[in-house]
């Protein structure tokens, strides 16, 4: 049997559960900083009772994904500020933007000390700010993963800021909140929490625990994705959705991904687009390259790690990895999702292959169930754009 590591959070989950914010933030300290998207006034009624909390309040609003400048600026402020806890209400960006600000504040060296790819990679040297995660969409499972993604613009690259005590201290899970969540965000994002329930689950380091969490969540995707997309108020979609991508969060922590989200991290850099709409875009390809590649040259144990996969998304035991790459094929289809020729993919020639390149050296393509060659990852993007 797989042996594995596995960290989580606690979590609070449950429609209304974020309500209990205001109490649960005075356990940390008197002072906190406050980090949402570009629409705080979403949650007013939420940004409301903290105010009424009687602790000091400070408001970050954040419109991208964090990138050097806004890290550093946001951790300066805060250990100005003498911020005590940082609450994280938003999408995946903003607790990426929170999980950074909340590690870097309490650190005496500059960011690239610690950023994987362009930097040192060193160990925080202080414990992190405490955080409070409270995901507003259901996608990339930050408040359940150790790391945080930071855009490098002058690099175009995103690379990570990795310790394992970044994790939030609490994470409240409420699917009220994904409730005003727009369908394309919806969709992309859900997306992104199908491919890293997938991944993981084909994954060299597949284990029990991830296996377990990533299946449940797989089944989740399929079951609710499709009504949260179509009709935002369904609240029972919502959760179904919340919790799938919790779980894919804790599984990819564990296990890992494979060659979608290894293409994902050099096309964002250099496309400026989300990375669940590109996850999105190339998870039927990536799949249907992986199947045949294990098919052809895949372990024992590579060949029924696909079998596991198949099976659940057919929901039966007769089926082929053929008829399930047209499960997501059609799942794509159905949430309207951009093939990558409309986000900007660059044609043939050296840019593509500088992309290739870097994501054959990229963390993701380690745990692949099988290795890749540069034409198998062209292949892939030529079928999904």
């Amino acid at each position: 049997m797989q042996a594995f590591e596995f960290s989580s959070p606690t979590l609070d989950f449950g429609a209304g559960c974020s309500r209990k914010l205001a109490s649960l933030t005075s356990n940390f300290g008197h002072r906190v900083l406050v980090i949402s998207g570009s629409e705080p006034s979403r949650h007013s009624a939420l940004l409301q009772c903290l105010l009424e909390s009687g602790q000091q309040i400070d408001f970050l609003s954040v419109s991208d994904e964090p990138d050097l400048d806004l890290v550093r600026s946001g951790s300066a402020n805060a250990r100005e500020l003498e911020v005590q806890c940082v609450v994280a209400i938003g999408g995946g960006s903003v607790l990426d933007t929170a999980k950074a600000i909340a590690a870097m504040a309490t650190q005496s060296s500059d960011l690239l000390d610690h950023l994987e790819v362009i930097g040192q990679g060193r160990p925080l040297k202080q414990d992190p700010l405490p955080w409070i995660a409270l995901p507003t969409t259901a996608g990339t499972g930050s408040e359940a993963t150790r790391n945080a993604v930071i855009t490098c613009t002058q690099q175009r690259l995103k690379v990570s800021l990795r310790d394992r005590r970044m994790l939030p201290r609490l994470t409240l899970l409420d699917p009220e909140l994904a409730l005003s969540c727009p369908p394309r965000v919806t969709a992309n994002s859900g997306m992104d929490a199908l491919t890293q329930c997938l991944e993981s689950l084909l994954s060299v380091r597949a284990n029990a625990m991830s296996n377990a969490l990533a299946s449940e969540g797989l089944v989740l995707c399929l079951k609710h994705l499709r009504s949260a997309f179509h009709n935002g108020q369904d609240l029972e979609a919502r959760g179904g959705m919340s919790l799938a991508a919790h779980f894919s969060g804790l599984a990819l922590a564990s296990a890992g991904l494979g060659v979608v989200h290894a293409l994902a991290s050099p096309l964002g850099g250099h496309l400026a687009q989300s990375h669940g709409a590109l996850c999105a875009s190339m998870l039927a390809a990536g799949f249907e390259l992986n199947s045949r590649a294990i098919a052809t040259r895949g372990d024992a144990a590579a060949r029924q790690r696909l079998q596991r996969v198949v099976d659940l998304l057919l929901g039966h035991t007769q089926g082929t990895a053929e008829q399930a790459a047209i499960v997501l094929s059609q799942l794509q289809s159905d949430l309207r999702i951009p093939r990558l020729n409309a986000l900007g993919l660059p044609p043939r020639g050296p840019q593509r292959s500088e992309l290739i390149a870097a994501a054959l050296r990229s963390n993701s393509m380690k745990s692949n169930p099988v290795p890749l060659e540069q034409e198998e990852m062209e292949h892939l993007l030529e079928r999904a754009n």
